[in-house]
């Protein structure tokens, strides 16, 4: 079996607690955690001109500034063939254990996958929902949960979200 692991989450809706089990991954194996929105906001900052850095703190504020740069630029990415999730790959430490959340197609999925264990990577999907919530509004495929090696719920809070993501450390490691 491979040393390094990568854990790929993913979700079918907004709000699923993907990235707080993204947090709790990296922080329980003490490794990188990235987003595919990191490959998307290097590429936006390139064309504006704008630091990285600068777009997330005024994202935090105002979360729709540069909105429409960086959905046309993941894609463009995708269009491209090098879709986010497979850039990260391109954007990773040089070793060890990482955590990607935020890939939104099934086929970015599964040649993000396949690649991942072309560099050696025992890889892991975990899928994150949340009953109650619509579906996603942006361009995230409900396909992607075809792909996924363990399912989180989240409907009873942190605790168990985290609880949840603890158990699938347990069997992956």
């Amino acid at each position: 079996m491979p040393e390094k692991k990568l854990y790929l989450v993913v979700s079918n809706c907004p709000q699923s607690g993907k990235t707080t089990v993204s947090q709790f991954i990296a922080s329980q194996r003490k490794c990188a955690r990235m987003s595919s929105s990191d490959a998307i906001l290097n590429r936006v900052s390139k064309i504006t001109g704008i630091p990285v850095e600068e777009i997330k703190r005024q994202r935090m504020t105002d979360h729709n500034f540069c909105r429409s740069e960086l959905i046309a630029e993941g894609n463009k990415m995708a269009d491209d063939g090098y879709p986010p999730g497979v850039a990260c790959l391109d954007m990773l430490p040089s070793d060890g254990d990482v955590v990607i959340d935020g890939i939104r197609r099934a086929w970015e999925l599964q040649e993000t996958i396949k690649r991942a264990k072309k560099m050696g990577f025992d890889v892991f999907v975990i899928g994150v929902t949340r009953p109650g919530i619509k579906s996603t509004l942006d361009n995230t495929e409900s396909e992607l949960f075809n792909f996924i090696d363990y399912r989180i719920i989240n409907d009873k809070g942190l605790k168990e979200l985290e609880s949840s993501a603890l158990k699938i450390l347990e069997k992956t490691f």
